[in-house]
């Protein structure tokens, strides 16, 4: 718990460059019950077989989540990751993951805490939880071998911090790090509904 409290200290010092002027203080925000995050994303650090993972051919690792605000500061939705790749000897990777994930929203937290004035309607710095399932399948075909090489079902657990920066009240960009849908840090935009 305070390796995450210390990154999110970090978050905090990293974002005081906001414009107190147009900053909120303490509790608002740009959430609040019934808003809906659309996020789909661009992953890197994707992790195959046994962490595998090399140069080759295919799609780079997606992600999408939607999230639904319960209030202010906590929201919950499904998200999904997916990866594939070819290569050298026709060999291909795909991994496919699927869940939900439970965000903490928590700029007014930290203006709370730090007595800081982070604009709340600009950035969102949060943490989130992942709970789902993955699988991973293998194959090999050339003439000696055709066919599943490997395949696994398992379950997924991950946890992320990051931050949010929104251009207009509906439409933003994110950066997250630590285990998410489909890798150890996702890049991608966010769409208020």
């Amino acid at each position: 718990m305070k390796k995450y409290a210390v990154m999110l200290g970090v978050c905090l010092s990293l974002v005081q460059f906001s414009n107190p002027a147009r900053a909120q203080t303490a509790g608002g925000g740009s959430f609040e019950k019934g808003t809906i995050l659309i996020s789909p994303g661009i992953s890197f650090g994707a992790v195959g077989y046994g962490g595998y993972v090399g140069s080759g051919s295919g799609f780079l690792p997606l992600s999408a989540s939607l999230e639904y605000s319960l209030d202010d500061k906590f929201a919950v939705g499904p998200y999904l990751g997916f990866y594939s790749r070819k290569y050298s000897g026709s060999f291909r990777y795909s991994s496919f993951s699927f869940g939900d994930k439970g965000t903490v929203h928590a700029t007014s937290l930290l203006n709370e805490a730090f007595d800081s004035s982070i604009d709340a309607e600009k950035i969102d710095l949060f943490a989130s939880a992942y709970l789902g399932a993955r699988t991973l399948s293998y194959t090999y075909d050339n003439a000696a071998f055709n066919g599943n090489y490997d395949n696994d079902f398992g379950l997924r657990l991950g946890v992320t911090i990051g931050g949010r920066y929104f251009f207009n009240p509906n439409l933003g960009v994110f950066l997250e790090v630590g285990y998410g849908a489909i890798g150890y840090s996702t890049l991608g935009v966010s769409f208020k509904l």
